[in-house]
């Protein structure tokens, strides 16, 4: 048996690029303010040195050092001269010590300050920089989910018209496809109208509940295969109450993703388990769906679930499709702070879904 891969499509990536050039910046301004800071501590120490070298205890010191102490830190200059004239005070070194000790102090708390200040301008820089880029990434998935969604009414619309216009078809079958056509169509508005909600600032309707997911996902499958298709699929359910962070529009989009991948480029019945589980201190609800299919090469199984990807297989480019579904999918769950799964072992192909409870 060959070694089991996997791969998660809702993973989060924190090294990319712009978020390594922010972290680089930060760190060379705080680098930059350290140097400034020791640079000023080196230039207090040596004036500090000096003046103790220039001032004897109990003697005068010179004119032009007098003058030019009581212009630099009359302060320090009114403790160290106390008769009036240049006498030095006796306690000259501990006053000097003194005063370095809160020259740094003072360097310590301003450079703290700034690197803060710094910090803190880098974060909100982050923030925004990352809005913005998710909030283009939305409307790159939004669009691409539309698009997704148009693809099968296009087709069944097609189908119609090559039905039409063939003389050796029924005029049934015509018929047939063009309900089918307005029925993707219809669903198409539906999901459109999802997309407003689902992808709006609020996040109140993020949940999906029901009293028994046997019966919900039964439902489910009969409204989005076809009978053929659904023969194929067994399911090892248990009637059970869930509430999921995630939408069901949502859940329907992945499922059917999910589902419609394994029909298609899968061998022999795809089976579906759904049951609870425990996750570190929290419980999760785990979606598995197996199946048997061909090995894909590392290459390919590790590019599955990007945007416009498709195997280099004969029999997957006759398929029709843009290679978005598992690239959506993925995006969906991760936006719920679920996990989404494919792993192959050589023989079976299997994806999980695990989903947070609400």
């Amino acid at each position: 048996m060959k070694k089991r891969v996997q791969k998660d499509l809702a993973r989060r990536s924190l090294y990319s690029r712009s978020a390594l050039a922010f972290a680089a910046s930060l760190l060379a301004a705080i680098a930059l303010l350290v140097w400034w800071h020791n640079l000023l501590m080196q230039q207090s120490e040596a004036q500090f040195r000096f003046l103790a070298s220039q001032l004897a205890p109990g003697q005068k010191a010179s004119t032009p050092l007098v003058a030019w102490l009581w212009s630099q830190d009359p302060k320090l200059a009114g403790e160290i001269f106390m008769h009036g004239d240049n006498t030095v005070a006796q306690d000259v070194k501990t006053i000097l010590t003194r005063r370095l000790h809160s020259r740094r102090r003072m360097l310590f708390y301003e450079s703290a300050f700034f690197i803060a200040l710094l910090f803190a301008g880098h974060i909100f820089l982050i923030y925004i920089y990352f809005r913005e880029r998710a909030l283009r990434r939305l409307t790159e998935e939004t669009i691409l989910l539309a698009t997704h969604e148009l693809r099968q009414p296009l087709q069944s619309l097609s189908l119609a018209l090559e039905s039409i216009k063939s003389q050796s078809r029924k005029r049934s079958k015509a018929e047939q496809a063009i309900e089918s056509g307005l029925a993707d169509i219809q669903r198409l508005g539906e999901h459109v109208r999802w997309l407003a909600l689902g992808f709006g600032p609020t996040k109140n309707h993020a949940i999906f509940t029901t009293e028994n997911f046997t019966q919900w996902f039964g439902s489910f499958i009969n409204q989005e295969f076809p009978p053929p298709e659904r023969k194929k699929i067994t399911s090892k359910l248990t009637q059970q109450a869930v509430a999921l962070r995630i939408t069901e529009s949502e859940l329907r989009f992945i499922l059917r993703n999910l589902l419609g991948n394994a029909l298609h480029y899968g061998d022999g019945e795809v089976t579906f388990s759904a049951e609870m589980a425990q996750k570190l201190l929290a419980q999760v609800f785990r979606l598995r769906i197996t199946n048997g299919s061909r090995f894909l090469p590392a290459g390919d199984f590790s590019r599955i679930g990007n945007a416009f990807f498709r195997p280099a297989d004969i029999a997957v480019q006759n398929r029709t499709g843009f290679g978005l579904g598992l690239y959506l999918s993925g995006r969906l769950a991760r936006r719920r702070g679920a996990k989404l799964l494919l792993a192959h072992d050589g023989k079976n192909f299997e994806a999980e879904l695990v989903l947070k409870l609400a």
